[in-house]
């Protein structure tokens, strides 16, 4: 690894756990400024996710679905496509656990069938965006959004006219029996075996984006698409499978998420992981192996908030207060830049001098 390459790295560990720091420190002083009991209520969000294997297996819980759509965004934004599709195929993906596993009421043969079909229309779904960019030019952003709008809706429709369970007042699908959902590896604890596909899905996205020939075009557009061109690579197909296998990698994990934690399907109940593994992604700078360490924080907040929640009544939107403005510090391209400028000069003074000698 170069000089250059090695401070680019250092800066990148720098910026992310400075913004961690930054946004801890603003969600303790809301704390203070909300609660007579600041004091349990931060130590609840610090050390609460482990105090018992209840809590534990709730942070587990959290972390396997970050798990699938961190990578999701590290696949797809890697090619420089900022789909936001990841939010709309977990969601479908969640969904279609429940009906195909409704349908397939075979133990095992079911479960397998719905985490299929779900990775398969997640990777359509993604494929829309994907080509609307690449043969109209169509904003990516804008496309993939309205998409998820559209998914809410009509996923809202087939629960309310379909698949309602006309014996709750709710828009929630029937109950699944529990020899169709995932199997939990420890009785009563929100640890199920879906943890070890997520673990799957970090070494696969490791590999597929930093091993392999397929990976390197997609890290090679997302640089520099105009070169990645001149070089004679298909940017287009590399666009588009990029995004594909995003897709899939999100619907299985909103399938092994249903599957896994409920067992009826409601709209509220899945939102948001999409958008939390676009934060994910980014701290683990689109590394899928950094994901596991990421999405672990994020769960971890997460889980700190639940637990803040009950012994202060501090909202949970404490964790999304913390989310957001590590969005905005990691996305600030400015953000401790002179650090990084200086170093770099430091480093160049220090290699003339070495050539003088």
């Amino acid at each position: 690894m170069s000089s250059s390459a090695k401070i680019d790295r250092r800066f990148d560990i720098l910026r992310t756990a400075v913004s961690i720091v930054i946004a801890l420190i603003i969600a303790f002083i809301l704390i203070l400024l909300a609660t007579d009991k600041p004091f349990d209520a931060i130590g609840g969000f610090i050390v609460g996710p482990f105090q018992n294997l209840r809590r534990f297996g709730d942070l587990v819980g959290y972390w396997i679905p970050l798990v699938f759509t961190g990578v999701s965004v590290c696949i797809m934004h890697s090619s420089g496509q900022a789909s936001m599709i990841m939010e709309g195929a977990f969601m479908t993906g969640a969904f279609l656990g429940q009906i195909v596993c409704l349908q397939i009421m075979i133990p095992v043969l079911g479960q397998i069938a719905a985490v299929l079909t779900a990775g398969i229309v997640g990777g359509i779904l993604a494929f829309i965006p994907a080509i609307m960019k690449y043969r109209w030019n169509a904003n990516e952003v804008v496309s993939s959004i309205m998409l998820n709008n559209v998914l809410t809706n009509v996923i809202l429709f087939l629960v309310n006219n379909f698949f309602k369970d006309s014996k709750q007042g709710s828009n929630q699908t029937p109950r699944l029996p529990e020899e169709m959902l995932i199997p939990k590896v420890i009785d009563n604890i929100n640890i199920h075996y879906g943890l070890f596909i997520a673990i799957a899905v970090l070494v696969f996205g490791y590999f597929f984006l930093f091993k392999s020939k397929w990976g390197y075009a997609i890290r090679m557009c997302g640089r520099n698409m105009d070169f990645a061109r001149y070089s004679g690579m298909a940017v287009g197909a590399v666009i588009l499978y990029s995004q594909i296998i995003g897709g899939i990698v999100a619907g299985i994990g909103g399938a092994t998420f249903q599957l896994g934690m409920l067992d009826r399907y409601t709209n509220t109940s899945v939102i948001n992981y999409g958008w939390d593994g676009i934060v994910v992604a980014m701290l683990a700078n689109y590394n899928p192996l950094s994901v596991l360490l990421s999405a672990f924080f994020i769960a971890y907040i997460k889980k700190g908030s639940d637990v803040m929640q009950s012994i202060a009544s501090i909202p949970t939107q404490v964790s999304m207060i913390v989310q957001a403005i590590l969005i905005i510090l990691i996305a600030s391209k400015l953000f401790l830049e002179g650090w990084r400028h200086r170093a770099i000069v430091k480093n160049a003074e220090r290699e003339l001098a070495k050539e003088g000698n």
